[in-house]
């Protein structure tokens, strides 16, 4: 890993010692040729896209820094089970920390904010869509009784998205029973007077509206939705606003005065 770092990932330009290690590290006896050809196949194409730099950031998936690489071995070794607070005192803590900078750099009150880390988008993507399904299941006292949502024969229910959307918007619509409404779009944004005639139309059949999910950074092209216009419907219809903040982090921590932080701060 020293290596990697100290040649920015460029194999051909380390010592022949670290460079042939696979060759080194295959007991007499063995057949490494396939092993050897797989592996040294990887570590020729890695070369090739890897920029061990702090301040990279040109991918969606940059490469990890040092703190994190430090900080992952860490977390192997205490291997914590953090499903409750009585067996992870130390990693809760330092995951509400973690919490009340991101909201200060967000410009939220840290003491009024909440949030919990998940391992990525599709999960964070899963958890609002669930407190969206909730929250319309709560107000019809059906939260937490399952045996009663058979009974009660609840409407369909919808989320309303950009063709734009992540794919795992979709996925999770499928494994949370909601169905999904694609809502047109220009220039990669999603058309505010098309999701509100969308919106209506489904009330007015009896179905129910469960959240609008709106782009703050759409995967290929990094395109933002008019989140505010978006916002105010929601707001408007009584829907949940979902923001797939791709991009959000990076648009947050510019600070307060930026149109992208405004919009955020609406919905939020």
């Amino acid at each position: 890993m020293a290596q990697i770092y100290t040649h920015g990932g460029n194999i051909e330009k380390m010592p022949a010692r670290y460079r042939d290690w696979l060759k080194n590290s295959i007991e007499n006896g063995e057949d490494p040729e396939t092993l050897r050809d797989v592996l040294g196949l990887v570590l020729s194409q890695e070369a090739k896209t890897r920029r061990f730099d702090n301040r990279f950031l040109g991918q969606i998936h940059p490469q990890g820094n040092k703190i994190g690489i430090l900080g992952n071995l860490i977390a192997a070794y205490m291997n914590t089970n953090m499903i409750f607070e009585g067996v992870s005192q130390s990693e809760t803590r330092m995951e509400r920390e973690s919490i009340r900078w991101l909201a200060e750099i967000f410009g939220f009150d840290p003491e009024e904010a909440s949030g919990n880390i998940v391992s990525g988008g599709t999960l964070a993507n899963q958890a609002c869509l669930k407190i969206a399904r909730d929250r319309v299941l709560r107000d019809m006292g059906l939260k937490y009784d399952l045996n009663r949502r058979v009974e009660a024969r609840i409407p369909p229910m919808y989320v309303l998205t950009s063709k734009w959307r992540h794919y795992s918007v979709e996925k999770e619509c499928d494994t949370l029973g909601l169905g999904l409404i694609e809502i047109e779009a220009e220039n990669f944004r999603m058309i505010p007077e098309s999701l509100e005639k969308a919106v209506v139309g489904l009330k007015n059949a009896g179905k129910i509206p469960v959240a609008i999910v709106g782009l703050a950074g759409e995967t290929e092209t990094g395109m933002i939705d008019d989140l505010r216009s978006l916002g105010e419907i929601a707001k408007r219809h009584n829907v949940f606003f979902h923001v797939d903040a791709a991009y959000g982090g990076v648009l947050c921590s510019r600070g307060p005065g930026t149109i992208s932080m405004a919009s955020l701060k609406l919905i939020l």
